[in-house]
């Protein structure tokens, strides 16, 4: 079925903050005085509210860690912001305009707040780009849960195949796969064992590299 709706995530696919989140944490743990590896801090990625508290609590046993916590990692985060801006990632601009090009709609579906959602991608430079919006604070569950991709698909009024999702996160993959929309993993920063629950229909360096691919499809 051709693909009429691109619909994309926002942080670690279209802008480099998961890595700006990631160094944050840890300067947060290390702030504290808190022992928290890497690969801990890399399984935030992806992660909405709810499943951070739930981290958190299994982290430090109380889940109201995450909210103090969050609170100097957010002091961390706007002042890198502030001193280095935000950057789109490489590739991006190229999928957006294509995608124009061929006439094909395009949508943002992120588990981060809209208020904060709008701020960054306006930074970013990106708040122009999207015919459908999606954000975590419209959804009772966010991802892994698929509640704000088939909101996105009702929007569009298309059908599920005629769809197709890009992500960075493990919970972004489980999220498509549960919704039964094809999903393109682009690696950002977390390694991800895929099981499956996630596989994708193409895994990526790069986000534009599926313009090849569908021009070899077409």
């Amino acid at each position: 079925m051709k693909k009429k709706l691109f619909i994309f995530d926002m942080d670690g696919l279209l802008i480099n903050t998961e890595e700006i989140y990631q160094n944050c944490w840890i300067k947060t743990f290390e702030s504290e005085k808190l022992i928290v590896s890497e690969e801990e801090c890399r399984k935030l990625v992806g992660m909405g509210i709810k499943l951070s508290e739930d981290y958190f609590e299994k982290l430090f046993g109380n889940r109201n860690e995450y909210w103090r916590l969050r609170a100097m990692r957010e002091t961390f985060f706007w002042q890198y912001i502030d001193e280095h801006g935000i950057t789109i990632k490489d590739g991006v601009m190229n999928v957006l305009n294509w995608c124009k090009d061929q006439g094909h709609q395009t949508a943002i579906a992120t588990s981060t707040h809209r208020q904060r959602s709008l701020k960054l991608l306006e930074i970013a430079g990106l708040d122009f780009a999207f015919d459908y919006q999606g954000y975590g604070d419209e959804v009772k569950n966010t991802k892994p849960d698929p509640e704000i991709l088939i909101n996105i698909i009702n929007q569009a009024n298309i059908e599920k195949g005629e769809a197709i999702i890009f992500e960075d996160s493990a919970n972004g993959l489980v999220a498509a796969y549960r919704a039964g929309i094809d999903v393109v993993w682009v690696k950002d920063v977390a390694e991800i064992e895929l099981n499956p629950q996630m596989l994708p229909f193409a895994k990526l360096n790069q986000i534009d590299e599926i313009i090849d691919i569908f021009k070899r499809i077409a």
